[in-house]
C-alpha cells in the first residue's frame, strides 16, 4: 500500500534530532511523515512519565546559547542551572575506546573529563526531559508510522511491516554505520566495533547528596560507571531526588548480577539515602570507531545520496560532534537549502 501522495517529506527517526527536523519542517509549513517505531518523540534523551515523576534515562545538559536557539525556534521551556560538584567515588583507568584517551589515566588528575564541562554554567530543564519533551512533541504536526525503517527503493521508504510511502525528500537522522543497506549506497571500507551504555534511573525519598555528579572507576562488573543526582523541583515531590547511572560497557555485555551490584553499591557510598519510589533501566548501542575514517565515508555517500532525494541530518547521520544549540542551527539549515 502507498501512503498519500508523491510529494510526501519523510524523516527517518524520532529522536532529538528527528523532533528538531519536524520543527524545522512545519515552521515552512510541511507536515512530514515520521518513521519512528517508539511511540514517543526524544529517544535517548527521553525517559518516563510515571506516578506523576519525571524519570530521564540519559541526561543532556545544555548552555545559555543552547537555550537561546531553542527559543529562537518556539522550544522553550523552564531551565535552571545546575551547579556540578564532582566527587571521585573511585579511581580508576580510562578506556581508550570509551573516552578517547589513553589508556591508564587516573581520572582524578582531568580538569575536564567527557562527557561533562564543568567550567560553564550548565542548565537542565526543571521538570526533568520526559515532561519537555512531551509538552514539545504536542506542538509539532506530523503523520506518525510507528515502525521501523526497513530501506529506502526508487523514492518508496518501506518498512520493516511492508508499508510504503513515496517521497520527494527524506530526511535520514539515525547513525550512518550500518545505514548502507537501507540507503542503498556502498558499505564502509572497517568494520565497526559496537560499544554499550546501560542507564540505571531511580526516584529517591529524601534529600539529595551535597554533589550532583560523581565518577566511579572501572570494575569486573562495572566497567565504568558516570552517575548524576538532582533534585525534583515539582512541588509535590520535594523530599524526592533522581539517580541516574550510566554504565558503559564493551561487546562482551554486561555481567550477571550487575544491576543488583550498582543499587547495592549507589547505597554503600550513600548516593541512595532513603526508599527507592521508582525505577527504570534503559539500554543503549553505539558505534565505537575512529572519527576520521566515518568522516571520509559520509563524504563519499553524502553526493550519492542526494540524488536519490536522500538527506542526512544530525549527530548520528553525519558522525559530527554538536551541542544542542548546534544542532538547532545545522537542522534548520539543513532544511531551508535542501526542502
Amino acid at each position: 500500500m502507498v501512503l498519500g501522495v508523491s510529494d510526501k517529506v519523510v524523516v527517518v527517526g524520532g529522536g532529538l534530532t528527528g523532533l528538531l527536523v519536524i520543527k524545522a519542517l512545519n515552521m515552512l509549513g510541511v507536515e512530514p511523515v515520521l518513521i519512528e517505531p517508539d511511540f514517543v518523540l526524544g529517544g535517548l534523551a527521553r525517559g518516563e512519565i510515571a506516578s506523576g515523576f519525571s524519570v530521564d534515562a540519559f541526561p543532556v545538559f545544555l548552555n545559555s546559547k543552547d537555550i537561546g536557539r531553542l527559543e529562537e525556534i518556539g522550544l522553550d521551556a523552564n531551565f535552571h542551572q545546575v551547579e556540578y560538584k564532582p566527587l571521585l567515588l573511585k579511581p580508576g583507568p580510562l578506556k581508550e575506546k570509551m573516552w578517547g584517551r589513553p589508556s591508564g589515566v587516573d581520572v582524578s588528575r582531568l580538569d575536564d573529563p567527557w562527557p561533562l564541562r564543568w567550567r560553564s554554567p550548565s542548565y537542565y530543564p526543571v521538570h526533568g526531559w520526559s515532561r519537555t519533551l512531551s509538552l514539545w512533541e504536542r506542538r509539532l504536526r506530523y503523520k506518525h508510522i510507528h515502525e521501523s525503517f526497513k530501506k529506502s527503493i526508487g523514492g518508496v521508504a518501506v518498512t520493516y511491516h511492508g508499508q510504503r510511502v513515496e517521497y520527494r525528500r527524506l530526511y535520514y537522522t539515525l547513525s550512518i554505520v550500518d545505514a548502507h543497506g537501507k540507503l542503498g549506497v556502498e558499505p564502509p571500507s572497517f568494520k565497526p566495533v559496537y560499544c554499550h551504555m546501560a542507564a540505571i534511573s531511580l526516584v529517591v525519598e529524601g534529600e539529595p547528596p551535597e554533589w550532583t555528579i560523581g565518577y566511579h572507576g572501572g570494575t569486573a562488573i562495572l566497567p565504568h560507571t558516570i552517575i548524576f543526582t538532582s533534585k525534583l523541583l515539582e512541588s509535590f515531590a520535594e523530599r524526592h531526588y533522581t539517580v541516574t547511572s550510566i554504565i558503559s560497557y564493551g561487546e562482551e555485555g554486561l555481567r550477571p548480577g550487575f544491576h543488583e551490584q550498582t543499587l547495592s553499591r549507589l547505597k554503600k557510598m550513600n548516593i541512595v539515602k532513603g526508599p527507592v519510589r521508582m525505577e527504570r533501566i534503559r539500554l543503549a548501542k553505539y558505534a565505537c570507531i575512529n572519527s576520521n575514517e566515518l568522516k571520509e565515508y559520509v563524504d563519499d555517500i553524502v553526493g550519492v545520496l542526494e540524488e536519490k532525494n536522500i538527506v542526512l541530518v544530525g549527530r548520528k547521520a553525519l558522525w559530527k560532534e554538536m551541542s544542542l544549540g548546534e544542532l538547532v542551527s545545522h537542522v534548520q539549515d539543513t532544511i531551508a537549502s535542501t526542502l
